[in-house]
């Protein structure tokens, strides 16, 4: 699965392996939540569905943070291409969100992100 910068796309031998989960660490501001969306945005330019679980950011600082590079997420949400949750740590106890595997849109999703710093 390409991951839309073409440098590491080369250097992975066309991109993720299809199935294969990556982690990517770093300080705060080293690009860890820019590098998901490209990844995501790749694969909505592809035509796969998606969702971004994040473990911060509310859906409209994350539709924002993508906007700043010219991304437009709104458009796939309305399409139901891309499921955006905002997971609080309270919903563990208590929300179909808490767990990951019902969170709406995830089973049709060839693309899953979890995040936050």
């Amino acid at each position: 699965m390409l991951t839309g910068i073409d440098g590491l796309d080369e250097m992975l031998g066309r991109g993720v392996p299809t199935g294969h989960i990556i982690t990517v660490l770093g300080s705060f501001g080293t690009g860890k939540t820019t590098f998901a969306l490209q990844f995501l945005m790749q694969g909505l330019i592809n035509g796969e569905k998606a969702i971004f679980i994040s473990l911060e950011e509310d859906a409209d600082s994350v539709i924002a943070n993508a906007a700043s590079f010219g991304w437009d997420l709104p458009t796939y949400i309305k399409e139901k291409k891309l499921h955006i949750v905002k997971l609080e740590p309270a919903d563990a106890k208590n929300d179909r969100h808490a767990d990951p595997v019902r969170a709406p849109g995830l089973h049709q999703a060839k693309r899953r992100i979890a995040g936050g710093d």
